[in-house]
């Protein structure tokens, strides 16, 4: 259901940019509040059976082939090793790969929270950026950079 969600919602993003287009305010607004009332509703329909029809809620489970919940769940278990190789990908620089590996360290290993990690990495971040180059008495001077992959 939440998938169908998504993909009648990228319709309404596509009708969306070609109403701005041409201009076309009005149908630009309809499609954006189109896509929020959609989402509203599906997320009200899937919070409402399973607040309050847990027996309903079993039953569609149930239907489900045990095929496809065996290769959701294995499908569920690659999920970090992905997660973690799309990190990578994106931060795939010499000097960001202690960082990237302890964090992961720290969550999967040693069961640290998430926000504890991100604190302290951040902290490590700003001591790393703030004292780079300072101990030769070098200056860090601002360099233009080009952004990929949304990074």
């Amino acid at each position: 259901m939440i998938t169908a969600t998504y993909t009648f919602a990228t319709t309404l993003t596509s009708y969306a940019y070609k109403a701005l287009d041409k201009k076309n305010f009005r149908g630009f607004r309809l499609a954006a509040n189109a896509t929020v009332c959609v989402f509203a509703v599906v997320g009200f329909i899937i919070g409402f059976g399973g607040a309050f029809s847990s027996e309903g809620l079993q039953k569609v489970i149930s239907l489900i082939p045990a095929w496809l919940s065996a290769g959701l769940g294995v499908a569920g278990k690659m999920l970090p090793a992905i997660g973690f190789a799309m990190i990578l990908n994106v931060m795939a620089k010499k000097e960001l790969i202690p960082f990237v590996l302890f964090g992961y360290i720290a969550i999967a290993y040693l069961n640290l929270p998430v926000m504890g990690v991100a604190v302290i990495g951040t902290a490590i971040a700003l001591l790393v950026f703030f004292h780079a180059g300072k101990e030769n008495g070098e200056s860090v001077e601002e360099v233009e950079v080009e952004f990929e992959d949304g990074i």
